[in-house]
């Protein structure tokens, strides 16, 4: 099941269809800007800075800032 912005898709063919019709979106690794840092019990905090394209158009990236506790 996928869940997204408030609607469900269930089982394999909805989800496709779901992915296929939003924006292709590019990410920009080259740019992309990532630190790690310890964290209690053994793991590892990370933060991930860049920019995503949409259909390939470099002149307006969205720029996105994303944590994981790993």
């Amino acid at each position: 099941m996928l869940s997204y912005e408030g609607e469900q898709f269930m089982g394999t063919q909805q989800i496709m269809e779901k992915q296929g019709g939003l924006p292709n979106l590019t990410y920009d690794s080259a740019n992309a800007i990532a630190d790690y840092q310890p964290s209690i019990n053994d793991g590892i905090f990370v933060l991930v800075n860049g920019c995503l394209f949409i259909d390939g158009n470099q002149e307006a990236p969205l720029r996105f800032t994303q944590t994981f506790l790993l």
